[in-house]
């Protein structure tokens, strides 16, 4: 895994572990909005570089030695990879708002992201590189696919009586139905 992409998984657990905390203290959301919006910039940047088809490689600024090994490809951040942090960051920025709106499209982002990882589960399980890939660039991994899972999951069980996922947990026969399939 690319160091980048490990301290962006980190910097988003790291918030969501903040959401979750029993006593906040005074600066909590602005931590959690900052370690989120930090996340989407990074990996803007990372996507924007194989948007523009530009060298400059933000992960090595600081991890050269680790990135590039004399006879192997280089260890850099896959698209989908950037693509799903920028979708993860801003989603979860959205689900520390006080507007139910933006907690509803903090959803959304969250359900693209978990599309997103099981869809390249289902590639790597079927060896299918569709899935996996896009075009000539490198895949994500299955172990950032996992990550991209259980975050995604976590940030849409972090405000389970709001949204769509009230009906996930509704006690009624339709939570009941929703929760068997």
């Amino acid at each position: 895994m690319n160091p980048l992409t490990a301290i962006c998984f980190n910097a988003l657990a790291l918030s969501l572990l903040l959401m979750h905390k029993r006593r906040p203290f005074k600066q909590q959301n602005r931590i959690i909005v900052f370690l989120d919006l930090a996340v989407a910039v990074i990996a803007a940047t990372v996507f924007v570089r194989y948007l523009t088809h530009t060298h400059f490689y933000l992960d090595r600024i600081f991890f050269k030695s680790k990135l590039f090994v004399a006879g192997q490809n280089p260890n850099v951040m896959a698209p989908s990879t950037a693509f799903c942090f920028v979708l993860m960051g801003v989603g979860l920025a959205m689900i520390s708002a006080k507007t139910k709106s933006a907690r509803r499209v903090a959803q959304y982002l969250a359900t693209a992201v978990t599309i997103i990882g099981l869809f390249s589960l289902v590639g790597y399980a079927y060896g299918y590189n569709g899935l996996i890939q896009i075009k000539a660039f490198i895949p994500m991994a299955v172990v950032t696919a996992i990550c991209f899972l259980l975050i995604a999951t976590g940030a849409l069980f972090a405000r389970p009586k709001e949204g769509f996922m009230r009906s996930f947990s509704s006690e009624g026969g339709d939570g009941f139905l929703l929760r068997r399939l």
